[in-house]
């Protein structure tokens, strides 16, 4: 009865092709990139600061991405990124930079691979071309989430002003703390909309619809944040099996859940856009 619920239907199916696209893999295969391709990017995300003359900026935008991870992830990652922090104030982190890219480039190609395999492709790009295409991906996304964030710290100082010259709008700081979540949480949809639509494949020369597999792995992201959180905290006990790598295990586990998440969205987009290619000869999408 509940499959014959559209949504219910739809995330029934994209867990279905997620297994049969080999997702568990795929999605362990990005987790281990996605690691390994972090801290080069938040290398170029330090040095464009730089560039652009917001160093603390970009401190600030690194501190708040820690913030939104499980308190126990962030323990492992603190460390390294102020490292990371700390080294950029010197001007040394231009001298690795073209690696960083590179390493970083590498799960951007991880993931348009993965998508690759949702949307059954039968002629992915050629390897060079991917890596191109990787670069300039891992590029633009970080000049843009530095200006992007340049903007989004104008907001608590311009609320500051408003309450040095209107002090009773103090009580209303809630407010301006929700819309700067909310504006997060739509700067990320955004993000995820824009990542989908720059790796979607082409589809039979059709444009691929991917708001609503952004949609969801942005609630699962969400979903996975809390809950991680909750089991770390109340349940889990890696130190146990894993010892002094219990953090980094804990870490793998954790990106290794966005991942799914991640390529369940992908799944959700293929699955739209073959249904959509069905549509005109009545067959229903698998």
């Amino acid at each position: 009865m509940l499959l014959r619920l559209p949504l219910v239907s739809d995330l029934y199916n994209a867990v279905v092709r997620f297994l049969r696209h080999d997702g568990l893999v795929m999605a362990g295969y990005l987790a281990y990139l996605t690691v390994l391709g972090l801290f080069p990017f938040l290398i170029i995300l330090v040095a464009l600061a730089g560039v652009f003359g917001n160093t603390t900026n970009g401190a600030q935008f690194i501190v708040m991405m820690l913030d939104t991870l499980p308190p126990d992830i962030q323990l492992v990652i603190e460390q390294p990124v102020s490292q990371i922090v700390a080294t950029s104030q010197g001007g040394a982190l231009t001298l690795g930079l073209a690696g960083a890219v590179w390493v970083a480039s590498s799960a951007i190609g991880a993931a348009s691979l993965a998508i690759d395999r949702a949307f059954e492709t039968t002629k992915p790009p050629a390897f060079w071309l991917r890596q191109l295409h990787s670069i300039g991906l891992v590029i633009f996304g970080a000049v843009a989430m530095t200006l992007g964030f340049s903007v989004f710290v104008l907001g608590p100082l311009i609320f500051d002003e408003i309450i040095n010259i209107m002090p009773m709008w103090a009580d209303w700081s809630w407010l301006a703390n929700s819309l700067r979540y909310g504006f997060s949480l739509t700067l990320l949809y955004l993000a995820l909309v824009s990542l989908y639509f720059a790796l979607r494949p082409k589809f039979q020369g059709r444009y691929v619809a991917v708001t609503r597999g952004a949609l969801l792995t942005l609630v699962l992201w969400i979903l996975i944040g809390a809950g991680f959180s909750i089991y770390l905290k109340n349940f889990a006990n890696y130190n146990i099996t894993y010892g002094s790598l219990a953090g980094a295990i804990a870490t793998l586990v954790f990106f290794y859940l966005l991942n799914v998440a991640f390529l369940l969205g992908a799944e959700m987009n293929a699955l739209v856009a073959k249904r959509r290619q069905n549509t005109a000869d009545g067959v229903s999408a698998d």
